[in-house]
Formats: structure tokens, sequence, C-alpha cells
């Protein structure tokens, strides 16, 4: 009866043991994923505050905005940048 316990008490800690790498090796690759999301965002940021600053730059004397068929377009590019900086939290009164 004793070897039968010590055998099923073994089978279990092999078990677990299997399980337990089995969670250690998913823990590393969620947290590589995670590093490349947080890669991405950050370029992705960047791209968009640059864009912001571009886009402020080209029409700093509102002259595309002024323009019937250009100011039309230009506001629509305007505001995709404007929700995408809302989206990422960007807080620039120059926009």
């Amino acid at each position: 009866m004793e070897i039968f316990f010590i055998v099923l008490l073994s089978v279990i800690l092999i078990i677990g043991v299997f399980i337990i790498i089995n969670l250690i090796i998913k823990n590393r690759k969620l947290i590589e994923a995670n590093n490349e999301y947080d890669d991405w965002f950050s370029i992705f940021n960047t791209r968009i505050r640059e864009t912001i600053e571009m886009i402020n730059e080209v029409d700093h004397r509102g002259v595309f905005e002024a323009d019937d068929e250009v100011g039309a377009s230009f506001k629509s590019i305007r505001d995709i940048i404007n929700d995408l900086n809302e989206l990422i939290g960007t807080n620039d009164e120059n926009t």
C-alpha cells in the first residue's frame, strides 16, 4: 500500500513539474509578444507625433484649410490624425 502512494505521489509530482515548465514557457512567449507590441506602439506613437508636427508645419498659415477642394481633404486628414492622437493619449494643444 505504501508503494502505491509513493508511485501515485511521484506521478502527481512529475505531472506538476511538466505543468510548471509549460506555464513558464508560455509566460516567456507572452513577455516576448508584449515587448514586441510595446516596441510597435512606441514607433506608432512617434510617427503620429511626427505627422502632427509635419501637418502643422505644412499649414502654419492656414492656406490649405482656406482652399475649398484641398481644404476638405486636408481637414479630413487632420481629423484622422487628431483621432489617432486622442487614441494614443497624446495631448497636443497645437492640433
